[in-house]
C-alpha cells in the first residue's frame, strides 16, 4: 500500500478555533489508498502506483485574530460642528510600539469623508497609561480620506487582551444630507476589520430669522432688531 506523508510548514496552536484564514493552497482529500491533491483549477490523483513515500510541502499561512468590543461615540453629531470622538476596543493580540491603529469610517454616502478637518493629536489610553500621539503620528487627509491611522509612539505598546481608548477632537463634515458612518478597526496584529455601531451626521437645523422695529411711524427714528 502506498504511504502518503504530509509536511506542513507551520503548526497552529489551539487549532482554528478563532477564525480560519482564506485557504487557497493545495490540500489533500484521502480516500482509501488514493489521494487527490487539489490546487486551484488543477488536481493530481496519486494512486497505488505512487512512490512509497510522497511528501507534500504546503506554503506557510497565518490564521489571524480579531479585535473585539469596538465602540465609537461623538460629543456632537451635527454636521460642521467640532466634536470629541472616542474609539474603544480590545486589542486581542496587542499592538507593538511604533505600530498603527487604523480607524476606518465607512460612509453610507459615496465620496463623503467623516471630518472636514482631522485631529492634531490623539490621546491613547491602555492599561491605565496614556500617551499623546502628535501630528507626525497621525495619517489623515480630510478632503478624501475615510481612514485615520495613528502610530503608537516609541515606548508605548498595548498588551494582548488589553482595552484601548483613542480620543481626539475633529471637525465634522457638513454633509448635504444626513450621512451614516460605520466605524471599523484594524491593527498590525489584527488585520481583519472589526466593526462597531454606526452613527449619523445630520445637517444643522434651520433657524427662523425674526425682526422687530422699535418705531413704525413714517419719518421717525427707529431701531431694527434682527435675531
Amino acid at each position: 500500500m502506498s504511504k502518503l506523508k504530509l509536511g506542513i510548514s507551520r503548526n497552529v496552536e489551539g487549532g482554528l478555533s478563532r477564525r480560519t484564514g482564506s485557504f487557497t493552497k493545495k490540500f489533500l482529500a484521502v480516500t482509501g489508498s488514493t489521494a487527490l491533491i487539489v490546487g486551484g483549477a488543477s488536481s493530481v490523483l496519486i494512486g497505488a502506483s505512487a512512490a512509497s513515500a510522497t511528501t507534500l510541502v504546503l506554503a506557510s499561512y497565518t490564521v489571524g485574530s480579531k479585535v473585539t468590543a469596538v465602540t465609537y461615540s461623538q460629543s456632537s453629531t451635527t454636521g460642521g460642528a467640532s466634536s470629541v470622538n472616542t474609539l474603544g476596543f480590545t486589542a486581542t493580540d496587542g499592538v507593538a510600539a511604533g505600530s498603527a491603529i487604523t480607524l476606518t469610517l465607512t460612509s453610507g454616502t459615496a465620496g463623503v469623508a467623516p471630518f472636514s478637518a482631522g485631529p492634531s493629536s490623539v490621546i491613547i489610553t491602555s492599561g491605565g497609561n496614556s500617551v499623546v500621539a502628535g501630528s507626525t503620528d497621525i495619517n489623515y487627509a480630510p478632503a478624501t480620506a475615510s481612514t485615520l491611522a495613528v502610530t503608537l509612539p516609541t515606548g508605548f505598546s498595548v498588551a494582548s487582551g488589553a482595552s484601548v481608548t483613542l480620543q481626539f477632537t475633529a471637525t465634522n463634515t457638513l454633509p448635504g444630507a444626513s450621512t451614516t458612518f460605520t466605524p471599523s478597526v484594524t491593527t498590525v496584529n489584527d488585520p481583519v476589520a472589526t466593526s462597531g455601531t454606526s452613527y449619523t451626521l445630520s445637517v444643522p437645523a434651520s433657524t427662523a430669522i425674526t425682526t422687530s422695529l422699535s418705531n413704525s411711524l413714517n419719518g421717525a427714528s427707529a431701531n431694527l432688531t434682527i435675531g
